[in-house]
């Protein structure tokens, strides 16, 4: 299937089984929220697997985040003749205490995009066990394929 927003002009594909919901659009909530399995704005927007959010910074990772990443990565890509920055690694998941719990891990990819005087940001914020990546891969290569689908539109 085939998202399109005009207010933004832009639209990218995603795999037809998943479940996309179009959400209030404002400034840092997220206008578009992707998943496997059934997913509202409303509802339970951290089991979103994919989203896109306007940012008015590049890089929204806190000094704290930053600081129990593991694999962390700032790289620029270039897709037809658009470049984007590309911010990736894997955030050490802690319990409510703080502690950090073996072998959980949030996969992040941020896509940064820039459009006006923002950034359009494609997201995969991906829990996932370091044991079983099975998962973890196929959501990649269905945000990479996302990424890859972006066009701004006329």
């Amino acid at each position: 299937k085939t998202y399109r927003n005009e207010e933004y002009g832009f639209e990218f594909k995603y795999p037809g089984e998943w479940y996309l919901d179009v959400c209030e659009e404002k400034m840092y909530e997220p206008l578009v929220i992707l998943s496997d399995s059934y997913i509202s704005c409303n509802g339970n927007l951290p089991d979103a697997d994919i989203s896109v959010v306007i940012s008015n910074r590049y890089n929204i990772l806190n000094e704290s985040q930053l600081s129990i990443m593991e694999q962390y990565e700032e790289k620029n890509i270039q897709i037809d003749a658009q470049k984007y920055q590309v911010v990736s690694g894997d955030l050490k998941i802690q319990d409510a205490e703080g502690n950090i719990i073996p072998n959980r891990l949030l996969k992040i990819i941020d896509t940064f995009i820039p459009i006006a005087d923002n950034y359009l940001v494609l997201r995969l914020h991906y829990s996932y066990d370091r044991q079983n990546q099975l998962d973890l891969n196929d959501n990649i290569k269905i945000y990479n394929d996302l990424v890859t689908s972006f066009i701004f539109i006329q």
